[in-house]
């Protein structure tokens, strides 16, 4: 700011600073001695001492500013910090507390801070980078702009995919497995959960999360229906700072499976368009177990996963006008897998297609 007197007799004068501006009264000082003015008939005179005319207040406290980088030094926005002091040594409550902030891209300018060593720790890393939960300190001097910059490493990047596997091949990608991940094979502590999912094709498409790099297990919370647990923790190993990794992992099926072949019973000619529903009642009362697609241009349908505990009965949903079935209610094969309408139920074997002739 400037100011200038007019009207002024020639003299010799002193001039006294008496106030600031309340936004810098906090930070300068008012200087206690005056400045000596001479001021002389048709000129414009500034302060003696006072190079052109300037007078300088020198501020009694600093400022800190922080600078966040992450992937090749570059700034970072995002992170947040709470600030503490002045403290010779690291805080051990939120006496000290000055406040939390948020840093931009730019850095963070503190307002005047008294000079004197200031911590500060960060609360909240940027998206995608691993929270620097350290202590850092800082030396604020008067009249300065203190600067600490303060980089994080990148997260890694886990997934699974889960697969069901049938006969020794991946048969299907499974969906809602939650596995628990580990920091250590056996105890340990539990950092994060991933739920397994599989898109509209059915192959597995589960979501990357973040994690610290670091070495870590993985451990199944509780096996998919019709699959055999897993022992024990699998080791995904060490990832690394800026790392995806994706872990596969297989169950092996502990459940059966059907095929049903359905005929004209006097041409032999396969018939389309046909459902079979399994029940776990020999009357086939109460809700099925499984609905069957409808049977293909070969007439044949093939069941997903189904018990190897329980005896199964198979019986049409619906039959072709026209046609009525040989057996109402499936409860056995021979020898051929043609249907039996008599029987203690079909039992399946795990990992196991069982073929039924149907006519």
């Amino acid at each position: 700011g400037s100011v200038v007197f007019h009207n002024v007799p020639a003299g010799t004068y002193k001039l006294y600073e008496t106030a600031l501006p309340g936004s810098l009264s906090g930070e300068f000082a008012t200087p206690s001695a005056p400045w000596t003015v001479t001021v002389e008939a048709g000129k414009v005179c500034a302060p003696q001492g006072a190079a052109e005319g300037t007078v300088l207040n020198t501020s009694a406290k600093g400022r800190l500013k922080l600078i966040k980088t992450g992937k090749d030094n570059a700034a970072v926005p995002g992170a947040k910090f709470k600030i503490y002091g002045p403290s010779a040594t690291e805080p051990s409550d939120e006496t000290l507390l000055i406040g939390e902030v948020t840093v931009p891209a730019s850095g963070y300018v503190s307002d005047p801070l008294e000079p004197g060593t200031y911590w500060v720790k960060e609360t909240a890393a940027p998206d995608g980078y691993t929270l620097d939960s350290a202590w850092h300190s800082v030396t604020v001097s008067a009249a300065a702009t203190q600067t600490i910059t303060l980089t994080n490493a990148l997260n890694a990047k886990l997934s699974i995919h889960k697969w069901g596997m049938w006969g020794g091949t991946r048969w299907e990608g499974l969906g809602s497995v939650s596995f628990d991940i580990y920091n250590a094979e056996t105890g340990g502590d539990k950092v994060a959960t991933i739920t397994t999912t599989v898109d509209a094709t059915g192959k597995p498409d589960t979501p990357f999360i973040e994690l610290p790099a670091g070495t870590y297990w993985a451990e199944e919370v509780m096996p998919p229906v019709g699959y055999a647990p897993l022992t024990g923790r699998i080791a995904i190993g060490e990832l690394k700072a800026g790392e995806a990794r994706t872990l596969e992992v297989e169950n092996n099926a502990t459940y059966g499976r059907l095929t049903i072949i359905k005929t004209d019973g006097h041409t032999g000619a396969p018939m389309a368009g046909v459902v079979f529903e399994v029940y776990t009642t020999a009357d086939c009362s109460g809700d099925p177990i499984a609905t069957l697609e409808a049977t293909d241009a070969e007439g044949k349908a093939e069941s997903g996963l189904l018990p190897t505990s329980q005896p199964l009965y198979l019986k049409e949903k619906n039959t072709p006008a026209g046609y009525v079935p040989r057996v109402a209610v499936i409860k056995g094969v021979d020898g051929e897998g043609n249907a039996l309408g008599e029987g203690e139920g079909i039992h399946l074997t795990a990992s196991t297609m069982l073929t039924v002739q149907a006519k």
